[in-house]
């Protein structure tokens, strides 16, 4: 039984580690589709509005107020200010 949980325990182990590999990093190549792709919506102040209410609703939970991330969660003012936007479309 020990050896079944161990072997159990390895796999998920061996499973998270794939996935945790498979994440796009900053140094990855930018599909062709989304290179040069800027925010349409820079500057207007109804749509930061609008997108405000979405993050409340959707992501302030995990990623906090200030959206610096909580627990485990990304910090995504750090995400932002480390790529370009057509990056960020990615």
């Amino acid at each position: 039984m020990k050896r079944m949980l161990f072997m159990v325990l390895f796999f998920c182990f061996g499973l998270s580690v794939i996935a945790a590999c498979q994440t796009n990093t900053p140094g990855d190549e930018i599909p062709a589709e989304f290179v040069g792709l800027e925010n349409p919506f820079a500057g207007d102040d109804n749509a930061a509005g609008l997108g405000m209410a979405i993050y409340k609703e959707k992501c302030q939970r995990c990623h906090g107020m200030d959206a610096h991330g909580k627990g485990n969660a990304l910090d995504l003012v750090e995400a932002a200010n480390s790529h370009n936007e057509d990056y960020l479309f990615w």
